[in-house]
């Protein structure tokens, strides 16, 4: 390669050797993004990931930004969470993005957390008992600069969204995906989350809550709290019913929703497109083509 100064790289359906990888890395030290898909061709592949994860590990100590879908690192080589280690180290601090939401851990998160206290972005999964609420409180009091959050649980988890209100002020994005068994509607009305978000995170500009339990009066209160807030997505949320003007508020406010109720006639569309993201979180062999189709709206409000 004779790209010395290269910043960015993404290889998508090519089937790049881990020896290829290397060369990469030793011909563009300023590599800081990298994006790495080999989900369609993978089933077909013969070459080692564990080799793969070696070789960005070893050859790439700048890199901020990681991507990498359809690289099944093994158990027996290099898993998941042992490469994301190295390449937390090579950032020497300097991570500025991470997604560890198919491998989340109480001791990752923290190992981040320790090590990169300029994180801007951060995905994760909540699934007891690998990740627990008193790890989450801890990590995320590192995180002072962190400006985008996308958390997915799958049962209702509470108690944690004051604290990353409180420790995040820089916080302007804000996902949070419960994905439930058997998608009926909620089995209990509850304001905490929205109550918590309301109370600490008056500068967010985009807010997801996919599954929450929140009310009409929850989402009054972040109308309320939160006057920059551009986007909002409230897929699934059968208990918000858009009483009085909320509908008109929104509608006024904000830039682009999804909004869905009770009598959305496109509710049993949805309830296949979390089942698909259930699966996909928990089996990540499933084809990445099937978890692209989450990221077209499926109702879109006035924009």
């Amino acid at each position: 390669m004779k790209l010395p100064l290269l910043e960015e790289l993404e290889v998508s359906y090519c089937s790049l050797s881990a020896e290829s990888l290397e060369v990469v890395g030793q011909s563009c030290p300023n590599l800081k993004t990298l994006k790495l898909n080999r989900e369609v061709l993978h089933r077909f592949s013969f070459f080692s990931e564990d080799d793969d994860a070696l070789a960005i590990a070893e050859t790439m100590p700048r890199l901020r930004h990681l991507q990498l879908f359809g690289n099944k690192l093994t158990d027996a080589g290099l898993n998941p969470e042992i490469m994301c280690r190295h390449v937390v180290d090579s950032s020497q601090g300097g991570l500025l993005e991470i997604d560890i939401s198919r491998f989340s851990t109480d001791s990752l998160l923290n190992f981040i957390a320790n090590r990169s206290s300029n994180l801007r972005s951060l995905k994760l999964t909540l699934i007891s008992p690998r990740v627990t609420i008193e790890g989450l409180k801890e990590a995320i009091g590192k995180l002072p600069l962190l400006e985008e959050l996308e958390i997915t649980e799958f049962e209702m988890w509470g108690g944690y969204l004051k604290v990353v209100g409180q420790s995040c002020p820089k916080l302007k994005t804000l996902k949070l995906n419960c994905i439930r068994i058997g998608f009926g509607p909620p089995f209990y009305l509850s304001d905490d989350d929205a109550l918590a978000i309301a109370e600490t995170m008056h500068g967010l500009r985009n807010l997801k809550l996919l599954g929450n339990s929140l009310t009409d009066d929850g989402l009054k209160a972040i109308l309320d709290n939160c006057p920059d807030l551009e986007h909002l997505d409230l897929g699934h949320c059968l208990n918000v019913n858009f009483s009085g003007d909320l509908e008109k508020r929104c509608s006024e406010r904000i830039k682009f929703q999804i909004l869905f109720s009770q009598q959305n006639p496109e509710k049993a569309g949805d309830d296949l497109l979390l089942l698909i993201m259930e699966e996909e979180i928990c089996s990540p062999s499933r084809s990445h083509d099937t978890l692209n189709t989450l990221d077209k709206p499926h109702k879109q409000g006035r924009s």
